[in-house]
């Protein structure tokens, strides 16, 4: 198949999460703006969700054009590193690093990890070695992926009605990663975490046999991925449970299963108080009504809220506000620490499980109601 098509495969993927989680696309997107998840005017809301809708192609156009020059002069000034049979770690997603640190016996198999283009310098995974894609690639690859990018998004806005606004011209890169991966010899093994967005079904169909899943975060009871990553060889996976759900939802086959030691280690914080509690906060603000309820329902001097931001989520200003407004013992955490608590509220979440493999009570949204969630933090 051609580029183009390769990069169209996985937008049924996108189109399940939309239709089947509940997610508004316009609040999605406008979250994603410094500030603009406490945006409630509608008007507002919509005049910012049709602008974008207007502009987006136009900027992806426009931001894979400045790239590249700089794309050319990249593949002219780096080494040409050779792409012999080697274990590859592919960290498109943030939390590739932490699963693979986690598995010891995978880190130690990992020759060299492969990082996307623009993330930030400090992605280093300790003792191993770090490259592009760029550093395999020549210029006239550069040219053709650039070529093949413009008709991607073009495809892609037509395909989606111009509705799916993240991040189209990632498409460059796309295509890309694509070449690198083919040149890569077939005898490679590549380890990722991604389950179903654009690198997942790309890596999916990727020339390497062996290829390893690292399992990123918990599929919903309501899960049945279209585009199915049917060439993975070995999974890793959170507990026995997770088996077949991962098999029906995201692999469409059993291939060989490990189960991952726990990822987290937890933290005794200065802040801590007589009782403690996390909420584990969803991406997209999708519990926010029942966190909001919690947190003002549990007002005690002795009992501390801490509230653990989603590694996707950059706004988190609604947090700050209730702090201000409803319990001055919320403290939110932003970054790679996970305290030591008394009980966690959470979604079906990997850090909820993760929690639990650590022998602490967790009391999730779809196993009971509200209230008592409430009664039972209120007893702590």
């Amino acid at each position: 198949m051609n580029p183009i098509q390769l990069y169209l495969l996985h937008f049924p993927n996108i189109n399940k999460f939309y239709d089947t989680c509940g997610v508004d696309k316009k609040e999605e997107l406008v979250s994603r703006i410094p500030g603009g998840a406490t945006l409630s005017n509608r008007f507002l809301l919509d005049c910012i969700w049709w602008t974008m809708v207007v502009i987006e192609p136009f900027l992806s156009l426009f931001l894979i054009t400045v790239f590249l020059p700089f794309f050319i002069f990249k593949v002219l000034f780096k080494k040409r590193v050779a792409n012999k049979s080697k274990n590859v770690a592919l960290c498109y997603a943030g939390l590739a690093r932490q699963r693979i640190n986690a598995v010891p016996e995978v880190y130690q198999r990992i020759d060299y990890y492969l990082y996307p283009l623009f993330v930030d310098n400090s992605w280093v995974m300790e003792g191993k070695e770090r490259h592009n894609i760029l550093e395999s690639l020549n210029v006239w690859d550069v040219l053709k992926a650039y070529i093949w990018s413009i008709g991607g998004i073009v495809a892609a806005t037509i395909k989606t009605h111009g509705l799916y606004l993240y991040r189209n011209y990632l498409c460059y890169e796309y295509i890309l990663t694509s070449y690198y991966l083919n040149e890569l010899s077939p005898d490679s093994t590549l380890y990722f975490v991604n389950h179903v967005d654009r690198w997942a079904v790309l890596f999916n169909f990727a020339p390497q046999k062996s290829k390893v899943l690292l399992q990123h975060g918990i599929e919903s009871s309501w899960a049945d991925w279209p585009i199915k990553l049917t060439t993975v060889t070995k999974a890793y996976v959170f507990c026995e449970s997770q088996k077949e759900r991962m098999t029906n939802a995201v692999l469409g086959h059993e291939p060989i299963y490990e189960v991952m030691p726990a990822t987290i280690s937890l933290t005794d914080m200065t802040t801590a108080l007589r009782k403690n509690i996390v909420i584990v906060a969803c991406d997209n603000y999708i519990f926010y009504d029942q966190e909001e309820k919690i947190i003002k329902s549990a007002v005690r001097d002795d009992l501390r809220i801490y509230v653990k931001i989603h590694p996707g989520k950059n706004d988190y200003q609604k947090y700050l506000n209730l702090k201000k407004k409803a319990n001055k013992n919320l403290e939110v955490i932003n970054t790679s620490t996970f305290p030591r608590v008394d009980a966690v509220v959470s979604y079906k979440s990997t850090l909820g499980l993760e929690y639990e493999a650590l022998n602490i009570p967790v009391f999730y949204y779809d196993e009971l109601p509200l209230e008592e969630i409430i009664r039972r933090i209120n007893s702590l």
